[in-house]
């Protein structure tokens, strides 16, 4: 959870705690950005937090529809991204639906066993409060990395 300074560091940089600020991550297991909802927790005025995931959307999916469902893993040009079982997901679980470890485990023994697991409503509602989530496929990123070089030089 060292990555909660992160969070810190960049809002202070960025004009909080006076202002919300909201983070975009890229995210295939969770990790960075469960420690901008723990920031969140903590204080920090952060007002969004976007999941932006690729052609492996399982989080994106699960945050539309609230039905988390394992799919086959695509290769892409962001590997650290190919997952289909975000292991940190499941901390956000335990926290949006009130600390309910009956209720995770439940869910943990249903994707074991079938690859799926529904997310119940109201805690759901309470994710949304505070997460989005995007999926960039392979062609939109090649998009941004052309545009991106075109109009910075940069790659």
């Amino acid at each position: 959870m060292a990555q909660v300074v992160y969070y810190f560091t960049a809002a202070l940089s960025l004009g909080g705690p006076d202002r919300k600020i909201s983070f975009t991550v890229p995210t295939g297991n969770f990790g960075d950005i469960f420690a901008g909802y723990v920031a969140r927790e903590m204080g920090l005025p952060i007002d969004r937090l976007v999941v932006a995931t690729n052609d492996n959307d399982i989080l994106a999916r699960t945050m539309k529809t609230g039905r988390y469902e394992m799919r086959g893993v695509k290769t892409t040009t962001s590997p650290s991204m190919d997952i289909q079982i975000s292991s940190n997901f499941e901390r956000l679980l335990f926290e949006a639906s009130g600390r309910d470890a009956g209720e995770i485990r439940a869910q943990m023994a249903s994707l074991k066993q079938s690859g799926a697991f529904d997310i119940q409503p109201e805690t759901l509602k309470t994710i949304k409060r505070v997460f989005r989530a995007g999926r960039a496929t392979e062609k939109d990123v090649a998009r941004t990395i052309r545009t991106t070089l075109d109009e910075t030089g940069y790659l």
